[in-house]
């Protein structure tokens, strides 16, 4: 998988590339954030597709509780749930945090999150 930092940079990429950006949130000591690693993220498969379509960006919930805080918020609206490993996709093609996160018809969940029921 092709991990990119959370940034104006990838945000960058994406815009050059005309892909759409996957967020997925996670932290070192999350069971099912290793599990989604081992077992989606590590698969050649799933990783050459992700690669091809989208600009993956790694963010950890620890190191940026503030986008960790905004795509939780987002995702607990859409979903009434919400945990960790958080995956969405952001088609809004900036980095931008805030209120528009809420309400942008470009933020999905696209993964699921708290696959192991963590909130």
């Amino acid at each position: 998988m092709d991990w990119v930092p959370w940034g104006d940079e990838a945000w960058a990429r994406a815009r050059e590339e005309g892909k759409l950006v996957i967020v997925s949130v996670g932290y070192s000591a999350c069971h099912w954030c290793h599990v989604m690693e081992r077992e989606t993220f590590e698969d050649v498969e799933a990783a050459e597709f992700m690669n091809a379509h989208f600009v993956c960006i790694k963010v950890d919930r620890e190191e940026r509780p503030d986008v960790d805080h905004v795509y939780m918020d987002a995702v607990q609206l859409m979903t009434k749930r919400g945990g960790w490993p958080l995956n969405c996709v952001d088609a809004r093609r900036e980095a931008r945090l805030g209120r528009d996160v809420f309400s942008s018809p470009e933020v999905a969940v696209v993964v699921g999150s708290g696959v192991g029921g963590v909130a």
